[in-house]
């Protein structure tokens, strides 16, 4: 069972990482991170309250219920995440795994279908292992700071890849998207 959702997975993966993200659009000339206006879109997700070493599992519970439900997704899997690692527990860390999905459809518990509305974000593409990558979070804020940009909404991390086909965790591509105004 655990083998069929690894493989339904890793297609879903491969075919809508190769789809990319075609509602966004760069507005500025930054090569790194950059301003992003966003077109509001649907997406389904299961919510999860604790540490980030659950995501493979919540990923897992994702797929096997949207397959289930006949809610198949539009765009790469992603994660939002609504506080702070370090000033969090680990245990009280609330986060959401999700895909957006191209028309609207009813979800049965534990899927959960929202809209993502913030229009505005400060992205960058971050190659890395995920347990590595405080230290593009401290460029994007610092970033974020020296061009008069404030936090607000949850951090989202799109998977660009399939981490088990990548060679290792250091080759793992991931956009981050910090939705942000300016001061």
């Amino acid at each position: 069972m655990r083998q069929s959702i690894f493989i339904f997975l890793s297609c879903l993966l491969i075919t809508f990482t190769s789809l990319g993200l075609c509602y966004e659009k760069a507005v500025s000339d930054e090569e790194d991170i950059t301003i992003k206006e966003i077109t509001p879109f649907p997406y389904c997700s299961i919510s999860h309250k604790g540490p980030y070493s659950d995501i493979p599992e919540v990923i897992s519970i994702l797929m096997y219920n949207s397959r289930n439900q006949n809610v198949f997704p539009a765009g790469p899997i992603f994660g939002i995440f609504h506080n702070v690692p370090g000033v969090t527990k680990p245990a009280d860390l609330q986060w959401e795994v999700g895909f957006i999905v191209s028309a609207p459809i009813m979800a049965r518990d534990p899927l959960e279908v929202k809209e993502w509305n913030h229009t505005l974000v400060v992205s960058t593409i971050y190659v890395g292992s995920y347990e590595e990558s405080e230290q593009i979070y401290q460029d994007i804020f610092q970033w974020m700071e020296d061009n008069d940009y404030i936090q607000s909404g949850p951090i989202m991390e799109i998977f660009l890849d399939v981490p088990s086909e990548t060679s290792g965790a250091q080759e793992r591509k991931t956009e981050i998207w910090v939705p942000c105004r300016k001061k």
